[in-house]
């Protein structure tokens, strides 16, 4: 059963040349109706090839029947500017948004709307796995579940729980009501417009755990540092906006201790079960990632620059 809404799926891209084929593959894989969705991807002020890239794959995808288009926000650098201008350029009843550098399954957006069958629906996201990976970063990602979506619709740290963007579907008339992303919030804009649901129309998050996305997890510690810092710059406008977050990240006393406790206790431990054979590199290097991550979220958070205009809302 396919619902009678039309469907728009929103791409923004960010220097996403090699990703982009990937992604077009994907969506024409759907098994969803063509005429039922469009494809809009919107090209943020890339430096790379993306824009020819994407002239291609749009061409290629019109030609097999797959309504698509690229736009281009030249004003703003954001992914929550790239997203509302192709919420303003959608014709959907429905808006789903997904991260250029994602690997939707071939039944994704049919399950993503299966929960919209009831009208008293507003939000759905869906499961986000990390893309399989040899390097041990990867794995860590996947350990600790740092794309996990039930992560953040369960996090205690937080008043409330959020959806990510790299799966997510909404009404349109609920963003008639509450506004787009906010344009100048470059991290955390997701929680932001997920809360003003949530406090709006007093609705939960639907999770559908069939609708499932491949994420590519960061490879190497610089990518992981990267992702830490925006953690940290997500949280520092959230705490602009809504005020203290409950929780939060933990304090740099925490990370002292749980360093000292790594290195005069588990270290000295992990180390002997190597020698014998029964411990290996990840066992031994688990916690001293985890304190540079906690590291990093704090001090970026705590010394972040925010973008002028972040409390603006536009409207739909």
């Amino acid at each position: 059963m396919f619902l009678d809404n039309f469907i728009s799926v929103i791409i923004p891209v960010y220097n996403g040349e090699k990703d982009l084929r990937p992604m077009a593959d994907c969506l024409r894989r759907q098994d969803y109706p063509f005429e039922r969705f469009e494809c809009l991807f919107i090209d943020n002020k890339s430096t790379d090839k993306s824009r020819e890239v994407l002239s291609e794959i749009c061409a290629k995808m019109v030609s097999e029947g797959v309504s698509s288009a690229c736009l281009f926000e030249e004003n703003i650098q954001s992914a929550a500017a790239a997203r509302n201008r192709g919420i303003r350029a959608s014709k959907g009843d429905i808006l789903v948004f997904v991260d250029v550098d994602c690997r939707p399954e071939p039944g994704w957006l049919r399950h993503l709307m299966e929960p919209f069958e009831s009208p008293n629906v507003l939000i759905v996201a869906g499961m986000i796995v990390p893309l399989p990976g040899k390097s041990f970063i990867e794995r860590y990602t996947l350990y600790k579940g740092i794309l996990s979506q039930e992560g953040t619709l369960t996090h205690a740290s937080y008043k409330l729980p959020y959806a990510q963007t790299a799966n997510l579907a909404i009404r349109r008339f609920v963003l008639q009501k509450v506004g787009l992303f906010r344009p100048y919030v470059t991290s955390g804009e997701d929680a932001d417009l997920c809360w003003r649901i949530i406090n709006e129309f007093k609705c939960g998050i639907f999770y559908q755990k069939t609708a499932t996305v491949k994420h590519k997890a960061r490879s190497d510690l610089k990518g992981l540092i990267r992702q830490a810092r925006s953690y940290g710059l997500g949280e520092a406008y959230l705490e602009r906006i809504y005020g203290t977050l409950p929780g939060g990240t933990s304090s740099g006393i925490h990370c002292i201790r749980h360093f000292l406790s790594w290195m005069l206790k588990k270290a000295p431990i992990q180390l002997l079960k190597m020698c014998i054979g029964k411990g290996n590199m990840a066992s031994l290097m688990c916690d001293p990632l985890d304190i540079i991550f906690a590291y990093e979220r704090i001090k970026a958070r705590r010394d972040a620059v925010l973008m002028d205009g972040f409390e603006i809302i536009p409207e739909l």
